[in-house]
């Protein structure tokens, strides 16, 4: 992969909705069976904000690790 091609480009819009998606990787590391959560947030076409990590525990169900992820989210936009 060409180093140019790793730049993150920041365009100028006239669209200034906030943008979150969320993500979630359910149980998918066999030794510890923790999921692995994330988060993208954009600003109009850009990305402002993003992070991928494991959760603290272990979830029993699959939509209570979507829950924690989607709960988690809003807190970290207001920290934004």
């Amino acid at each position: 992969m060409k180093r140019e091609s790793l730049r993150l480009h920041i365009v100028q819009s006239s669209d200034s909705n906030l943008y979150m998606y969320v993500n979630v990787d359910c149980a998918s590391d066999p030794n510890d069976r923790i999921s692995t959560s994330g988060y993208i947030f954009f600003f109009g076409q850009n990305p402002e904000s993003w992070s991928s990590r494991k959760q603290r525990a272990v979830a029993h169900l699959y939509i209570e690790v979507e829950y924690k992820s989607v709960a988690n989210a809003p807190a970290e936009i207001t920290w934004v």
